[in-house]
């Protein structure tokens, strides 16, 4: 019967791109082949062939080529990490050959898949996410808006929300510089845009501390200055109350961007490479998963990030690659993390799972 259905001839009279539609979703959605198209169709094969290929020129079909989780893998380093809080893990193969440099790609993929997977189950029609920054989260980001566009259910259920996307740290440079990274309220405009262009209803924070705020003030500026830390903290109360966290974790000095960001929360103090091996949300920690402070880093804490990380919000960090090894290790010395959720690569969950 649904044979029977499906059946009929091409007519001259229709256009090509409902027959390219047509022909994709029975090759694509139904997974007919093409010689039985052929046949229900009443045309040639070789026409079949030409229409699928011109589908994908056109950009109907598209394709998400999406690396699977590493389940072994994943099971074991979620039993490793679960006693320090974290309720779940994916783990994306490492690149290798000439996909050696993709691991920030794969990264994004898989963990914007599984922010949708949070987002569908989240209730209601109002959803927070506070975000730090990072390759990885611009990565994710990225492929999160090209997760909506071709999934259209996915996209139409999020159109229903109100989204208020909040950076979790206030830092912002006088200098965006290509291939640097992206600072947290850049990235949240950034995401905002995405999605605004897909539709949705978004609400962006972006405060900007002024960047006298990182020099030294005349005295007279002192209640000046009081006055606008007291509004940045409000901001920040706001920023905790977040439904979903997206956090990355910094390799620390080892990383010449992040070392000169340093220098201008701190100056030269905690610049030796034993002292800091890691940071997550602009915070350095040093080898015992120590995070130090820093009086001029405006942003929501490791330790309140820990704190919140108990709740039932969810704490995603994503972080891999060989260089992010020695971060995340030091990190499992810490008897709770400041994520409750890690999504990585091999080469990461590996390195988890020699600690002893």
């Amino acid at each position: 019967m649904a044979k029977r259905a499906w059946h009929r001839t091409i007519h001259r009279g229709r256009t090509e791109y409902a027959d390219m539609v047509e022909i994709a979703r029975l090759y694509f959605d139904h997974e007919i082949p093409q010689q039985e198209i052929s046949g229900r169709l009443n045309i040639p094969q070789a026409t079949v062939s030409r229409l699928l290929q011109r589908a994908k020129e056109e950009g109907i079909v598209r394709y998400i080529i999406s690396p699977p989780p590493l389940s072994r893998l994943q099971v074991d380093t979620l039993a490793k990490l679960k006693g320090k809080g974290v309720q779940d893990v994916r783990v994306v193969p490492r690149g290798v050959g000439e996909n050696a440099d993709k691991n920030v790609k794969n990264l994004g993929d898989v963990g914007a898949e599984y922010l949708w997977e949070v987002l569908s189950q989240h209730p209601g029609d109002q959803l927070t996410i506070g975000m730090a920054c990072g390759d990885s989260l611009v990565s994710l980001v990225i492929r999160f808006a090209t997760y909506l566009e071709q999934e259209p259910a996915a996209l139409r259920e999020l159109q229903r929300k109100e989204i208020t996307l909040y950076p979790l740290n206030l830092f912002w440079g006088p200098k965006l510089e290509y291939g640097a990274n992206f600072y947290p309220a850049v990235l949240v405009i950034a995401a905002a845009t995405l999605l605004i262009k897909l539709g949705c209803k978004v609400s962006a924070y972006a405060p900007q501390p002024p960047l006298s705020f990182y020099s030294e003030s005349e005295a007279g500026k002192k209640r000046e200055r009081e006055q606008q830390i007291a509004d940045y903290a409000r901001y920040l109360e706001e920023a905790k109350e977040a439904d979903v966290f997206l956090v990355g974790i910094g390799m620390g000095i080892q990383d010449p961007k992040y070392r000169r960001l340093l220098e201008t929360l701190n100056g030269k103090r905690h610049l030796s490479s034993r002292e800091v091996v890691g940071e997550l949300n602009y915070q350095p920690f040093d080898g015992n998963g120590q995070f130090l402070t820093l009086p001029r880093l405006l942003a929501v804490t490791a330790d309140e990030l820990t704190v919140l990380a108990k709740t039932r919000k969810r704490i995603i960090a994503v972080a891999g690659g060989d260089k992010k090894v020695p971060a995340i290790t030091a990190l499992l010395r810490r008897t709770s993390l400041p994520f409750n959720v890690l999504i990585t690569d091999e080469t990461v969950a590996e390195g988890i799972l020699e600690v002893k």
